[in-house]
């Protein structure tokens, strides 16, 4: 059914952006966030009109060439979850600051400014493939075929990089180039097992890997003279056992230090409670957040 539906500051459309819904949007003059649902390729262009537009979401049918160029000048969050063409230009965009999508359009270089980029479908095995851009300071990346951290020199101001799906990567050796890279963050990385070359990432403050199961030691990073942060959860373990320099580093002494999977280490289980966040919590809700996710990660292995 066709028609938008309004809250306090966001807009939303089901089916096709007609001039009608427009026209109900455009009344309200507070609102600053649209989310478009249609099986039709959406006429954004026609939201030129809505002066406090700051953030646009697109889901289904994806907008026509030209209209993908035509974003309104004002948005500042760009969320495109439907399928982009092959190559299509965004056009100079000095306002965006967050941009996701399906492949980063050619101009991306063009948007001076843009801070987040979240490619939902990255399929090269290095990083040499995402857009040279200077701003950019937050990278996320869906990228099963990654393999290796070559080419992230070519982003300059990063300072936190996401990998999800990231089952074939195994070679960190270019992470240093990365001068400023602050937050590390893997999801599924089942081949990695050497994180070695993170040591030399002299900016590095919080490392955190989901389901990686085969690292074969996370003490490389006790040189990384800015850690404050150590995740290893949902699955992921470390093979060597050493986790006791981690309990007992001060700089991970306030929440900084999560571990989830709790066999074969060098500490006891009870060192390890005392030294994790999950410690920080009271007994009753601990089992109700370990419950809610057990339920969670059973749902989503289902078929």
């Amino acid at each position: 059914m066709a028609g938008p539906w309004t809250g306090k500051t966001n807009a939303s459309v089901e089916g096709p952006l007609t001039d009608g819904a427009v026209r109900a949007i455009a009344r309200r003059k507070d609102v600053a966030s649209v989310m478009l649902r249609s099986r039709c390729p959406p006429r954004i262009s026609a939201l030129e009109g809505i002066a406090r537009l700051r953030r646009l979401f697109v889901e289904g049918a994806c907008p026509p060439i030209d209209e993908l160029a035509r974003v309104p000048g004002q948005v500042v969050e760009l969320d495109l979850r439907t399928r982009t063409p092959d190559s299509w230009s965004i056009g100079a965009r000095h306002a965006l600051r967050s941009l996701v999508c399906d492949r980063a359009p050619t101009d991306v270089a063009d948007c001076r400014g843009l801070a987040r980029l979240y490619l939902m479908t990255y399929q090269a095995p290095d990083l040499a493939s995402v857009p040279r851009h200077a701003d950019v300071t937050e990278l996320e990346l869906n990228a099963p075929r990654l393999e290796r951290l070559d080419g992230i020199a070519q982003l300059p101001s990063l300072r936190s990089l996401s990998v999800r799906r990231a089952k074939r990567l195994t070679d960190l050796s270019a992470a240093p180039d990365a001068r400023a890279l602050e937050t590390v963050f893997f999801d599924g990385a089942a081949a990695l097992t050497d994180i070695g070359a993170l040591a030399d990432v002299l900016t590095l403050r919080d490392f955190t890997a989901w389901q990686c199961r085969h690292l074969k030691s996370v003490e490389p990073l006790r040189r990384c003279p800015r850690l404050r942060s150590l995740q290893l959860v949902d699955g992921s373990t470390v093979t060597d056992g050493a986790i006791r320099w981690a309990v007992e580093d001060p700089r991970l002494a306030r929440g900084g230090l999560l571990v989830q999977h709790r066999r074969h280490y060098d500490v006891t289980r009870a060192e390890l409670d005392a030294a994790c966040v999950q410690r920080q919590m009271d007994p009753a809700t601990r089992e109700m957040l370990d419950a809610v996710m057990k339920r969670v990660v059973k749902r989503l292995k289902s078929p």
